[in-house]
């Protein structure tokens, strides 16, 4: 473990990554991990030596987000609707913390009736050239894939696959 000052007051017991806390009005970076193992912050006392207070806490990693395409995780979409959207979004749902996690890519898939499906990978959370291409033949019983979704969330090292989309187009 590593013991690091905070404001002047607090040190904290941890390894791994670097997390923003705030105490008191203090701010400072501390290196923790998502390992789940104990952390410990230690409240020395103002004169003599020895610790006033000491508290154990576990840091837990972020959930999977949701990969969405406006509120929709799949289904039936109307032509319109699905044109008009940028690009796929990743939600924390019933998540308590101000977190952001982005979309690293996707794979592409579109499927018009009685044709060969066509396959771009995306990366990143908006459309590039060739899915915007893609999506703007958008027209009714045709279908998209949205497979191979990484989203990447604060604490991440690297991307995590999340959720499928299949969307039919109505």
């Amino acid at each position: 473990g590593v013991i690091i000052e905070i404001g002047g007051d607090f040190f904290a017991i941890a390894d791994g990554k670097p997390l923003l806390w705030d105490f008191a009005g203090y701010s400072s970076e501390i290196p923790l991990s998502t390992s789940n193992d104990p952390v410990t912050l230690v409240t020395p006392k103002a004169s003599g030596g020895g610790m006033r207070d000491s508290k154990v806490f576990r840091v837990k990693r972020i959930p999977d987000p949701v990969a969405r395409l406006s509120k929709s995780q799949g289904g039936a979409m109307g032509n319109g609707e699905f044109k008009a959207q940028g690009g796929v979004g990743a939600f924390l749902d019933n998540f308590d913390f101000d977190a952001n996690c982005t979309i690293q890519g996707y794979k592409l898939v579109y499927v018009a009736a009685r044709q060969d499906p066509v396959e771009v990978v995306n990366g990143g959370a908006r459309y590039g050239d060739a899915a915007r291409r893609l999506v703007n033949k958008a027209k009714p019983g045709d279908i998209f894939y949205f497979d191979d979704v990484k989203a990447r969330c604060p604490g991440d090292n690297v991307g995590r696959p999340i959720n499928s989309m299949v969307f039919k187009i109505q």
